[in-house]
């Protein structure tokens, strides 16, 4: 009864396309992981351009030199200042003293200047008595006093320097007049009219000499082209109407230097961390005649032709499948009922047994490796696997002694030593940086079996991808 159901059960979904699946989420997961590396590898290139045209941005800054500062260019006109200095009533009421004194210098500064003139109109005389005209007269004393209050007066006076723009002519030494005091400079407005080219100044040294100025830049000059000329260049805070102040020159500061900043240099974008030895870590998948497995890799390359790799491998075995308890007994030489006391009914008897063996292990791998041309290599390695934990779970089914049959089932931990197996290894992988691809073959040998049907694992195809961290060896 048990071989006709058996023979004519139809097999589930997942024992007829489990195998398949598996296969077609490993392929999903490979060709997303290479859609991701090309990704980010286009994206690095990209990156690595800009570095690269930003650099040279910046050598092309650094070496252009910095352009020179320009001066602005300051236009005095000069005016004719009044004789007779104005004060206010403030400045009479404080200085009275200073008022008369002032008021004296101009009076004795008429009369110099009527001596002056009835002397020049005296020249062509000749009626005049020798004995006269050597002694001093009252003019005569009047011109040395004012001399000397003159020369006073300029000592404690500050120099006064005139520029133009258009240059200066030397002195007229045929037209020396008596002027003193300090010419007023007025800043060009929209009341700007052309100024007589000949004023008579006074010079410092105690002499009054009369200067030639030609203005032939600001004659050409409109007073909307000066205006406009000086208001962008007006700095704030200083007062532009002319009744407020008698000169105001507005200039702009030269401009500075322009600073390039500091650009870190970096060679890859791809972050580096400071790790001396290459370390690697990814994911694999192995297949041989006894089970596959799944495995989480890491691996360190600590010399250029040696590398320690281990990880943590989920392996499930082939499944076990006995039709009755005497065949169960032949293959694993125990009794079914006996060696799973509790979970075996022992009144009934027990047909197709199933026994699916799974195992977690630490495998330790140390390979011998060379390297190839075009990032190619090879290795070979021996290691063995540290068992973390063994399970197994058992379903049967049991016939009851009416004839009616049920199904059963339980789960138990095996035992199994810490260190059962000496692994062999041998593949080759191509690397682009930082992805590497590895295949190998391998071959297991247990010092006690997984199972009653396998004494070793292998030969058996392991496909492993990995992401390298620091620099190739």
């Amino acid at each position: 009864m048990q071989q006709y159901m058996q023979a004519n059960t139809p097999p589930s979904f997942w024992q007829q396309y489990g195998s398949w699946i598996g296969y077609a989420a490993a392929a999903s997961v490979s060709t997303v992981m290479a859609f991701l590396y090309v990704n980010q590898l286009s994206q690095n290139d990209h990156l690595v351009a800009d570095v690269k045209n930003l650099k040279s941005q910046i050598e092309v800054i650094q070496n252009t030199p910095a352009p020179a500062a320009k001066t602005d260019t300051i236009y005095l006109v000069q005016k004719e200042s009044d004789i007779e200095p104005r004060y206010t009533a403030l400045e009479s009421a404080a200085n009275p003293e200073r008022i008369a004194f002032q008021q004296v210098r101009t009076d004795r500064k008429k009369s110099v200047a009527e001596f002056a003139s009835s002397n020049v109109n005296s020249k062509g005389r000749s009626n005049v008595e020798p004995d006269e005209s050597a002694k001093p007269t009252e003019n005569q004393r009047l011109v040395n006093v004012e001399k000397q209050d003159f020369a006073a007066s300029n000592i404690s006076e500050n120099n006064i320097d005139l520029t133009a723009n258009s240059g200066l002519k030397s002195f007229s030494s045929d037209n020396q007049g008596n002027l003193s005091g300090a010419s007023a400079t007025k800043t060009l407005d929209g009341q700007f009219v052309a100024m007589d080219t000949k004023n008579s100044i006074t010079a410092n040294n105690g002499y009054s000499a009369s200067r030639k100025m030609n203005y032939e830049l600001a004659s050409r000059l409109s007073s909307r082209q000066v205006q406009r000329a000086l208001n962008p260049m007006t700095p704030q805070g200083v007062t532009t109407n002319p009744q407020t102040a008698k000169t105001q020159i507005a200039s702009a500061a030269p401009t500075s230097e322009k600073k390039v900043e500091q650009v870190a240099k970096a060679e890859n974008v791809i972050p580096k961390f400071n790790i001396k030895a290459p370390y690697r870590f990814g994911a694999g998948i192995m297949m041989d005649g006894n089970g596959n497995s799944k495995t989480v890799v890491g691996e360190v390359i600590v010399a250029k032709k040696f590398s320690i790799t281990t990880g943590i491998t989920w392996l499930k075995t082939k499944p076990m499948e006995f039709f009755t308890e005497k065949i169960f007994r032949e293959k694993n030489r125990q009794d079914f009922k006996r060696s799973h006391p509790g979970d075996v009914p022992l009144a009934f008897d027990v047909y197709n047994i199933k026994v699916n063996p799974s195992m977690v292990q630490i495998p330790l791998t140390v390979a011998f490796r060379n390297n190839m041309k075009d990032n190619w290599a090879y290795f070979a390695g021996v290691g063995t696997n540290v068992n973390i934990s063994s399970r197994e779970k058992v379903s049967f089914d049991c016939k009851a002694p009416k004839g009616e049959f049920f199904s059963q089932g339980f789960e138990k931990k095996t035992d199994m030593p810490l260190v059962n197996s000496v692994n062999f290894s041998m593949g080759i992988e191509k690397s682009w940086h930082p992805i590497v691809v590895q295949a190998e073959g391998y071959l297991y040998t247990y010092f006690q079996p997984l199972t009653p049907l396998s004494h070793s694992a292998g030969p058996g195809l392991k496909l492993k991808v990995l992401y390298q961290i620091g620099g190739k060896m």
